[in-house]
């Protein structure tokens, strides 16, 4: 019962998942009495709001849940905040599915998170620069998106992963091209940073460096590693899962 509870909430909370596998530790008596010391879950190819995922394992431990409203066929509800550990794997291809999951969708009305995420970096950039020449190709690289970065407008992009870092590559159907690089850093345990970042529009001109931006991800979140190859991206952190009402409902950080 248990098991088939979180099956069925982990699916409603994914946009499309290959196959889980999930391993609850613990006795009997542990389990029925709502105290679980263990759940590890193990999933491919999952997609989640847009961002397409390799392979994803998350294991946390202490999980205290109301089993007789779950064996009443009540929604599934965590009683306290849990601690997390999730691992993560992304090939390239994930990355450039996950670029254009909003564009070629005809049920999407919106771009992909990660779409929106770079599209609103190139925004802060030129927002933030005073270098009137940097502040040009910035606008150049906007103007690729239209007006906004919608599922109509956006243009095909592309991402290559190298160690430590990626190219991200922006061209509209006129044949013009914008060339983002940077190395991607995790520089403490809730901020992400695209470091020496550089731009060039319409390719063979200069490349021209950018000033480095950080994300906040916030107190819930704590990376402990972040791996960039040829190819792929790993990584691991530690998350904190709150009680909401409802894990039909909830949201998860």
């Amino acid at each position: 019962m248990l098991r088939g509870a979180l099956q069925w909430w982990l699916r409603s909370q994914l946009d499309h998942l290959d196959s889980l596998h999930i391993d609850i530790h613990g006795s009997n008596r542990q389990i029925f009495s709502g105290q679980i010391p263990q759940v590890v879950l193990t999933a491919e190819n999952a997609t989640y709001r847009g961002i397409a995922l390799h392979w994803v394992r998350a294991t946390a431990h202490q999980i205290h849940l109301q089993i007789g409203d779950i064996l009443r066929g009540h929604p599934l509800v965590l009683s306290e905040t849990i601690s997390a550990c999730m691992q993560v794997q992304l090939t390239e291809a994930d990355l450039n599915t996950s670029l254009d999951s909003g564009s070629h969708s005809q049920a999407t009305t919106a771009p992909s998170l990660l779409a929106a995420a770079l599209f609103e970096v190139l925004q802060t950039w030129w927002q933030s620069t005073s270098n009137a020449t940097t502040r040009q190709r910035l606008h150049a690289a906007i103007a690729l998106f239209g007006t906004s970065p919608s599922p109509e407008t956006f243009p095909r992009t592309h991402i290559q992963l190298q160690p430590n870092g990626l190219i991200w590559e922006i061209a509209n159907s006129q044949g013009r091209c914008c060339r983002l690089q940077t190395q991607l850093q995790a520089t403490t345990p809730s901020q992400l940073r695209l470091a020496h970042p550089r731009i060039q529009i319409d390719p063979p001109s200069p490349w021209l460096p950018l000033e480095e931006y950080s994300w906040d991800l916030g107190t819930d979140v704590a990376i402990e590693e972040l791996t960039l190859d040829t190819g792929r991206l790993a990584g691991s952190a530690q998350l904190l899962v709150r009680p909401a009402t409802s894990l039909t409902g909830a949201e998860t950080t």
